[in-house]
């Protein structure tokens, strides 16, 4: 069980970053993606995590193989290898 301290702790990270968020896109005038809210653990960890456009390559690269896989009509290892991938 997490104690109050570390809750309180998550919520205050959690809603500074959804400040700064909306701080950017306001300064920007553009529309901040929705997804940085989720990113609050990432931002607080010691090292570098990958980036949304760096996840979101990936997915694409994931999804094109499954495609071509379909495509291809091969249902066998190179599909499962691709599927299995994509729950990573």
């Amino acid at each position: 069980m997490r104690s109050s301290v570390s809750l309180l702790t998550e919520v205050h990270l959690q809603l500074e970053v959804e400040a700064n968020v909306q701080e950017e896109a306001v300064s920007s005038g553009t529309k901040a993606d929705p997804r940085l809210k989720r990113m609050v653990l990432s931002q607080s960890l010691p090292y570098k995590t990958e980036t949304l456009d760096e996840m979101d390559a990936r997915l694409e690269h994931i999804a094109g193989r499954l495609v071509d896989t379909i495509e291809a009509g091969d249902w066998g290892e190179p599909f499962q290898y691709w599927s299995a991938r994509l729950m990573e």
